[in-house]
């Protein structure tokens, strides 16, 4: 079995080793092994949740969830797709009072947000203790919880911030959604010490990428990772990076997003037992 074939499969499963630079493989390049459905068919199927509700916004929405749910985690119970909803609801309703996030109309809330944090899954399974940092409004966290939680993947996510509104209503949201694998935290990354490391690290948003491993080089684990969310050029942030190697710049095809999504997955270049 080639390689591409065994991501492929392991995907389906909805388990998949973090992505390894190949030998002829350069990092910043990958062959798409993402499962998912073209952007010709994301089309279609966008025509179709809008015929079937024109004039509701939320239905549309609704219909783009479960659809992109399906194609992302495939094995995935409806019951995730209910969770993500009430997530949705929580965050538009606390959104109102405190402005936790731009965007929280329903249609963009659910491509930018639920979808676009779903669409790293694969990437993440493997790790057994996972770090958001600035998570924000609980992204990519949340969702990540949720998805853990409903698949029954024994993944532990730590959301942190430095924002006193915005982690509580992550703490909120953790209460509401029942969500016993999901730690919240408001603190500044770069002077926590919580005691153990991380074998994943993600951000979304919350820096450049030289910047995102200076501020938590002393959380990773030394076999961890940096999982960079990050759109078009993301590659070109690494120009002044020290401490890490890019592994690989994976594309990401989020349902319904349009948009150029990059996930870029970087390791230490060398343990700094210094710091331990």
């Amino acid at each position: 079995m080639t390689a591409k074939r065994a991501a492929k499969k392991a995907l389906r499963r909805g388990k998949a080793p973090f992505l390894e630079a190949e030998g002829s493989r350069r990092a910043g390049t990958s062959a798409a092994v993402f499962p998912h459905a073209p952007a010709a068919a994301d089309s279609v199927a966008a025509a179709q949740c809008r015929l079937a509700s024109p004039a509701d916004d939320a239905a549309t929405a609704r219909c783009w969830l479960e659809r992109g749910v399906k194609a992302l985690l495939p094995e995935a119970p409806s019951s995730l797709i209910d969770q993500l909803w009430h997530y949705g609801e929580l965050l538009r309703r606390w959104n109102r009072v405190y402005n936790l996030t731009a965007i929280a109309d329903w249609p963009r809330l659910v491509t930018h947000h639920l979808l676009d944090s779903l669409a790293i899954w694969p990437f993440v399974v493997p790790a057994k203790r996972l770090l958001d940092v600035g998570t924000g409004a609980g992204l990519p966290a949340v969702p990540l919880a949720l998805a853990a939680q409903a698949l029954e993947v024994p993944l532990l996510v730590t959301a942190v911030d430095a924002v006193a509104k915005k982690a509580a209503f992550v703490q909120q949201a953790k209460a509401e959604l029942a969500l016993t694998n999901l730690t919240v935290a408001q603190v500044r990354v770069e002077a926590w010490q919580p005691g153990q490391r991380f074998d994943a690290i993600v951000s979304r948003a919350f820096a450049s990428i030289p910047e995102f491993v200076a501020l938590t080089r002393h959380l990773i684990a030394p076999q961890g990772r940096w999982l960079a969310m990050k759109g078009q050029g993301a590659f070109a942030e690494c120009a002044g990076l020290t401490g890490a190697r890019v592994v690989v710049s994976e594309p990401l095809a989020v349902p319904f997003l349009p948009a150029a999504r990059t996930l870029v997955i970087l390791e230490p270049k060398a343990w700094d037992t210094s710091s331990v």
